[in-house]
């Protein structure tokens, strides 16, 4: 069908009907993502390719950066979320600075960002707070339903390891294993600034 809407719907109907054939559904799904002119039609089948075949769906993601289409980027920075390691960082920070995003893309990019983040070590992890900084002041009514859940998600995630290593640091001190200790205990301290950070944007958002 000549209208990319009703190929879009084509795409999530036939990738519920074919679950049982999925080498066919990636087969067909690439070629779509390969051939379609339209982002709403590739970023459906990227979508349901992320199902079926993270390498590929990765792989397609990271070769479609270049044409840097904001509908197209969303569906991007979704694999991003779920797949994407430390080299794809960038393209989802810039994604949600850069202003270019409107309506329910700017809060899909958000979301994406948050998921991806708290997959990643403190190394990145500290960069979220000029972004999550960035959106409190200048993120749309979209985000600002949702971001104070994003924060929260985020530090409930730094929570969970600045405990897991006060455990791990006392096991040290216990075994006299202090230089193993000290490390742990610098690592932590990154995590609970960075906590304390946050937090505030929490109550800056929240009041608004």
């Amino acid at each position: 069908d000549s209208k990319s809407a009703v190929r879009t719907k084509a795409v999530y109907a036939f990738s519920r009907f074919s679950k049982g054939i999925t080498g066919q559904s990636i087969d067909a799904l690439k070629s779509i993502i390969q051939e379609d002119p339209s982002f709403n039609v590739v970023s459906a089948a990227m979508t349901r390719l992320a199902d079926l075949d993270s390498i590929e769906v990765m792989n397609f993601a990271r070769s479609l950066e270049k044409q840097n289409i904001n509908g197209l980027n969303v569906a991007i920075a979704d694999v991003y979320s779920r797949f994407g390691e430390v080299q794809d960082y960038q393209f989802l920070e810039n994604l949600n600075l850069n202003g270019k995003l409107n309506g329910y893309d700017q809060l899909r990019g958000m979301l994406s960002y948050t998921y991806f983040i708290t997959r990643q070590d403190i190394d990145l992890m500290e960069k979220s707070l000029a972004v999550y900084s960035y959106l409190t002041a200048s993120g749309n009514m979209y985000v600002k339903w949702y971001l104070s859940g994003a924060i929260e998600y985020n530090i409930s995630i730094l929570s969970d390891k600045s405990a897991a290593l006060e455990i791990q640091i006392s096991e040290d001190e216990t075994a006299k294993a202090y230089e193993a200790m000290n490390i742990k205990k610098a690592l932590k301290q990154r995590y609970d600034d960075l906590i304390a950070n946050l937090s505030p944007l929490i109550e800056v958002e929240s009041g608004n």
